[in-house]
């Protein structure tokens, strides 16, 4: 990413539950999937924490200390390498921000070709609202956008500053129940989904799952797109299409390579030469019937392995569901009888 704009994304919101993890995860895990560097910083207080799903990929930070904070932005600024991205805790909002603005954090970052963009999870509390627009008030070296992360959420105050950018807001789509449970698993990886989805995904669970991670990528490589970072390794859009696997026969050749025939034998070379047409033919045709039968073979092993990596997986999604129905009878059934 040397020469080029680093993108630093900031996940916050004023209020806990409101899906700020999420969308950490999904963030570093779409710059996984491109292959391209990324470091998380964790600044939440209450689990499930960023660092249980990514924590070969998350810093656990503090910044309720000096210390801390310049340990957080000092290495932020340092590393020109990675996108960076910060999961905020609710607890921290107010200072994160207070601290940045006064040492003019974003200000730096920017000098440094690291591009700050504050992703505010927007929420029905009319605080949220007020939060927002203290944000879009008081952020000068730092873009701010919208995320919506439920199906019906009051509208913004419409905003009259110029446009900082193309893109209203992000929108996280509402997930059917199971596939929530699913991925709320911590060692649940939307990129080891992705790359097996691509393979097969004919359970209508999985299908939706997987339209819903590639519209979630679409809107990052959009935003990336604007500012100046989007990656070329691997496009996404609710138009694409995943590649097969085995390359088409008008891909696959079909003759013996020179090498093999200047290395053989004299008389070997000359009972070549002069039965190539038959004989050359005829080796032709079992090596590509052997090649078809090894090709047939080992998609047939794929395919099981398909299998038995979706059925793990409907395992793990019964055995969370299990969970939450023993938690419910619990709360609602067990615990008002014994204090009744």
């Amino acid at each position: 990413m040397t020469g080029k704009i680093i993108p630093l994304y900031v996940i916050c919101s004023p209020f806990r539950r409101v899906g700020k993890t999420l969308v950490a995860r999904l963030l570093t895990e779409f710059h996984v999937l491109h292959d391209r560097a990324v470091t998380a910083f964790d600044l939440a207080d209450e689990g499930p924490q960023l660092t249980d799903y990514l924590p070969n990929l998350t810093i656990p930070s503090d910044i309720r200390k000096i210390l801390g904070q310049m340990a957080l932005f000092d290495r932020i600024i340092a590393d020109r390498d990675s996108a960076k991205v910060i999961d905020l805790s609710h607890r921290t909002f107010n200072d994160f921000f207070r601290v940045a603005q006064e040492i003019g954090f974003f200000a730096e970052a920017r000098r440094h070709h690291i591009e700050p963009l504050v992703l505010f999870i927007v929420d029905v509390d009319p605080k949220s609202s007020a939060a927002y627009g203290m944000l879009r008030r008081s952020l000068v070296d730092a873009s701010l956008l919208p995320v919506r992360n439920k199906a019906e959420l009051r509208e913004l105050p419409e905003d009259n500053s110029p446009a900082r950018t193309s893109i209203t807001a992000l929108e996280i789509p509402l997930l059917h129940f199971p596939l929530k449970v699913e991925i709320d698993q911590k060692a649940f990886s939307f990129g080891e989904f992705w790359g097996l989805a691509a393979r097969d995904a004919s359970d209508e669970l999985e299908i939706e799952l997987q339209v819903w991670i590639e519209h979630v990528f679409y809107q990052f490589q959009q935003v990336e797109r604007f500012i100046g970072s989007e990656p070329t390794s691997m496009r996404v859009g609710s138009s694409s299409r995943y590649p097969s696997r085995a390359p088409g026969r008008e891909q696959q050749r079909s003759y013996v390579p020179e090498g093999v025939f200047k290395f053989a034998p004299k008389k070997q070379r000359r009972a070549f030469g002069m039965g190539m047409t038959e004989s050359g033919t005829a080796i032709i045709a079992m090596l590509q019937e052997a090649g078809g039968e090894l090709r047939t073979a080992k998609d047939r092993i794929d395919q099981l392995e398909i299998e038995a990596q979706k059925l793990e997986r409907r395992a793990t999604r019964a055995e969370a569901w299990l969970q939450v129905i023993k938690e419910e009878i619990k709360e609602k059934l067990i615990e008002p009888k014994l204090h009744g």
